[in-house]
């Protein structure tokens, strides 16, 4: 309880501070975490409150090197917070880091660090010397590790680490497979684009690890060919990068046949239907499959349907209407994201009358459009006629809003998406979302079609079931969208701005007060 507690009394007020301390901690933990360093210093009680134990799980230390300033070093040589996640960047990747500042910060923040992330490169030494400071590590992300002048053959036990991230690491790999010291390592992670001679010794590492291994991430353009010799009986996870397919299909076809767990596949290559067809009749329990479908022939997608548990359906590459033509439902898959238009010019591509057919009960669909021009209002069109039932719906475009003025800017309405009666949460980032005509301006930002819903030139009613919304990086939006958002979505409970120019603070303070019922996350940008 707090300091000042008294009995309470029928009909007395209770203040906040009355409150037991942890149902205070439990509150500001709903707090973004802007609020919540507003809310530290108020008072040592309420920075103890806004920082506790118990609310340390979503904050990570971000250590800047020797770029941090002298005093901001003190200030964490003293500090009382418990930071459990740390990451160390000194601007040059191919610098060293500092490891007489990190040996002083770990000596103060070690005993309750659970993962650190290091980018700069660190001696085989360096890394064994600030091991020993984080008894409780369990998660370790390192870039290059130089075996250094005096040669290390014994590394400090880290019994809890269940989690590894690496690159360019030969030494450490051996230096972790002579002295045992991570047994109980699950998850995996290695990028052995810079290691072509000695993908053999990488290999040979997994394999030291793989009757334990739950998840595997693995970069590795020349290593295909190898995987077949690995036993991950006890996989769920598996992702790989840039495999020649083609050359390796046989490898890769005997690896899925002898992965009997696993759930998750995210395959970032192209996959061919000989893998595809192996993949779905092996692996009856994924729930969630990615791969690039640009060297697919026939109707491959009725592959898929032998996947009964199958949820979310990640797409690289544009569907063809070959791939899915008289493909049966597939009943069970929820999320489906797409990272090309596959409605295109030379009408090859899979319409979205065909998409909804082939997903009748698709609930979140994501779009993440490399290129803005694969975004356009015949597109948007068949989102909002043809999936009116979903629920959650990204739009991501790689092209910054910034960078388009004039007559570059590809008029987008927003008003296609009226029709998804059931949304309960939008996200839009980087969207040059627009009126259908003219020219960037701040008059003709993005929710200019609020106002025009507003004024009842649309006669849709507004979108009630509108719970979540975000905007990311959305540099046409202008102050003014509080007020149509406020008509728009009465039933608005989140609002995140993030990164968008137009937006300023005093912006969201006349937000908070149109609605009142809403949390409000604004992130702005240094950038002007």
């Amino acid at each position: 309880m707090a300091a000042h507690d008294r009995p309470w009394q029928e009909g007395q007020r209770l203040h906040i501070n009355d409150l037991p301390e942890e149902v205070i901690q439990v509150i500001t933990n709903y707090l973004p975490l802007g609020d919540r360093k507003n809310l530290s210093m108020v008072s040592p009680p309420w920075d103890r409150h806004a920082f506790s134990h118990g609310n340390m799980d979503d904050i990570k230390l971000r250590i800047r090197g020797p770029g941090i300033e002298h005093r901001d070093l003190q200030s964490l040589y003293k500090t009382g917070r418990r930071f459990r996640h740390l990451s160390y960047f000194s601007g040059d990747p191919s610098g060293e880091i500092d490891f007489a500042m990190l040996m002083k910060v770990f000596t103060v923040l070690g005993p309750s660090v659970q993962s650190i992330i290091l980018t700069n490169r660190c001696t085989l030494r360096q890394l064994k010397e600030l091991v020993i400071k984080l008894p409780r590590l369990q998660i370790l992300s390192v870039g290059v590790v130089l075996a250094g002048d005096e040669p290390l053959s014994d590394f400090p036990d880290m019994q809890n680490l269940r989690e590894l991230y690496m690159s360019s690491n030969t030494s450490f790999e051996s230096c972790l497979m002579t002295s045992r010291a991570a047994p109980r390592i699950r998850t995996l992670s290695l990028n052995l684009n810079a290691r072509v001679d000695t993908i053999e010794h990488s290999l040979t590492f997994i394999g030291h690890y793989q009757q334990q291994l739950e998840s595997l991430h693995l970069d590795a353009p020349r290593a295909g060919m190898l995987l077949n010799q690995l036993s991950l009986r006890q996989l769920h996870t598996l992702e790989l990068s840039n495999i020649y397919c083609n050359r390796d299909a046989r490898e890769l076809c005997i690896l899925f046949q002898n992965l009997p767990v696993l759930r998750v596949a995210l395959l970032r290559f192209t996959v061919t239907n000989q893998v595809l067809d192996v993949i779905c009749n092996n692996c009856a329990g994924l729930y969630k499959l990615r791969f690039m479908v640009e060297e697919l022939v026939g109707n491959a997608f009725r592959l898929l349907v032998n996947l009964n548990r199958l949820r979310e359906l990640l797409i690289d590459d544009r569907i063809k209407g070959y791939m899915i033509l008289d493909c049966p439902p597939l009943n069970n898959v929820e999320y489906l994201s797409l990272s090309t238009n596959p409605i295109q010019s030379d009408r090859a591509g899979a319409s979205m009358e065909q998409l909804s057919h082939l997903f009748p009960r698709l609930r979140t669909l994501q779009i993440n459009i490399s290129s803005r021009l694969d975004m356009n209002n015949e597109f948007l069109f068949g989102v909002g006629y043809y999936f009116s039932q979903i629920t959650c719906l990204f739009m991501e475009s790689a092209s910054m809003c910034s960078n388009m003025t004039g007559d570059l800017i590809l008029p987008l309405a927003f008003k296609h998406l009226k029709q998804l009666t059931n949304l309960q949460e939008l996200t839009l980032s980087c969207m040059p979302l627009m009126a259908e005509c003219g020219k960037a301006s701040k008059a003709n930002c993005l929710f200019i079609n609020f106002q025009q819903l507003c004024n009842g030139d649309f006669e849709e009613p507004p979108l009630t079931n509108l719970r979540r919304l975000k905007l990311k990086n959305c540099n046409w939006v202008t102050g003014h969208l509080f007020q149509y958002v406020s008509a728009l979505c009465p039933a608005l409970q989140y609002l995140e701005v993030r990164r968008c120019r137009m937006i300023r603070l005093e912006d969201i303070n006349m937000w908070r007060t149109a609605l009142p019922n809403c949390v409000f996350h604004y992130i702005h940008t240094n950038l002007h």
